[in-house]
């Protein structure tokens, strides 16, 4: 077989299974393992191909890269949210069931208990969303400077909170 003859088989073959892919019944699939938090390479591996191969079939169909978006979007968001409420500490319910047995086995009775416990904030919980969310504000080191100058004196600058402090060392 020739090689231009290989090449428009192989193509056939790779459109057809981006038509497979792109299918809206796939497309929720792809969706909701992006949704569940499966990487790249999960959902390239859930499909039967390598992780270039769907990287570039990302490319090539508009689709199936926001059908990837839009699950990541999802997750990312329940994420952000749950960081938030760490973050910030609250009041949350608790239930606890208890069952309670006789000799036989057989259910006597079951008890449930509601009960409402604070949760206090989360220091690193806090950094995170302010590292991320505000990163020139709160981002480390960001505003450190260390010369070394010709004389081979040291001088260190630290920038924070509007305030600038100099440390020289001879």
């Amino acid at each position: 077989m020739s090689k231009a003859k290989t090449k428009t088989r192989s193509s056939r073959i790779e459109n057809s299974i981006i038509a497979k892919w792109t299918h809206p019944d796939k497309l929720a699939a792809i969706t909701g393992w992006a949704e569940n938090g499966y990487s790249d390479k999960d959902i390239a591996e859930k499909m039967g191909i390598s992780v270039p191969t769907f990287r570039r079939y990302r490319l090539e169909s508009p689709e199936l890269d926001q059908a990837v978006q839009d699950g990541k979007e999802v997750i990312d968001n329940k994420v952000e949210s749950a960081l938030l409420k760490a973050a910030l500490g609250g009041k949350m319910k608790e239930v606890k069931v208890t069952t309670v047995l006789d000799r036989e086995g057989t259910l006597k009775s079951t008890i449930k208990e509601t009960t409402i416990r604070e949760n206090p904030p989360n220091v690193l919980a806090c950094q995170t969303w302010l590292f991320n969310r505000q990163r020139d504000k709160w981002k480390r080191n960001r505003d450190n400077e260390i010369a070394v100058e010709d004389d081979q004196s040291i001088n260190i600058t630290i920038k924070r909170a509007g305030k600038t402090i100099e440390v020289g060392e001879e």
